[in-house]
């Protein structure tokens, strides 16, 4: 499993901004790169704004897994579909905005075919090779990445009760060994997630001010 750990560099060593569970003198890997929440501040695609600081960590331990669907669909806007579902594709692409903000202040799981099917996306959409990797390693650095090894028991059992997707049960999966909050836009995916007694949010079933008091922890 790859753990995502934040450091500062003080001009010699890097520091762990918070307790990492290792043995001394064990050896790690430092990976130096954007995060999604840099490419979303830095995009070249002029289609966001600017966005501001990440809101102060709230109280109470939250693990969150998120679906690819929210990260491309926090990255771009709606296009090319009907003017009656454009407002709320809209709001969906504000949501999905404000979850990725607000999530990265705590420990978000997700397997790792998150990072092909983001970089799969990225280049159909924008047919640039070098975004789609930049994208690839964004997420690699800003969330722990689930290996296939870790979770193919999960998944097939999974795949077996509910007959969900290959790739949704990879999800599934990784919300459930590891307790997380599911986020998706996908309707299907939530309703396997709610059989298996996953809690998960569907995106498009909340408002913007529901979703931030959710991902808040308000009652």
């Amino acid at each position: 499993m790859t753990k995502v750990v934040e450091a500062v560099y003080d001009g010699e060593v890097f520091k762990p901004l918070k307790r990492v569970n290792l043995p001394k003198g064990a050896k790690v890997k430092v990976i130096i790169g954007p995060t999604i929440v840099d490419l979303l501040k830095n995009t070249n695609l002029k289609l966001l704004k600017t966005l501001r600081k990440c809101l102060r960590m709230l109280g109470g331990e939250k693990k969150f897994t998120v679906d690819t669907n929210i990260i491309i669909k926090a990255f771009f806007k709606p296009k090319n579909i009907p003017s009656h579902v454009i407002e709320r594709g809209l709001e969906t692409h504000e949501k999905c905005r404000l979850i990725l903000r607000k999530i990265m202040s705590f420990d978000v799981y997700v397997p790792y075919p998150i990072v092909i099917e983001t970089a799969s996306v990225i280049k159909r959409l924008i047919r640039n090779e070098e975004i789609a990797k930049e994208f690839a390693t964004g997420i690699e650095n800003s969330f722990t990445i689930i290996e296939e090894a870790e979770i193919k028991e999960i998944a097939l059992d999974i795949a077996c009760k509910t007959g969900a997707s290959g790739l949704d049960t990879y999800f599934l999966a990784v919300a459930k060994m590891f307790g997380t909050l599911l986020i998706s836009d996908d309707e299907k995916m939530v309703k396997h997630a709610e059989t298996l007694g996953i809690p998960s949010i569907l995106v498009r079933q909340k408002s913007l001010s529901e979703m931030q008091s959710l991902l808040e922890g308000e009652k």
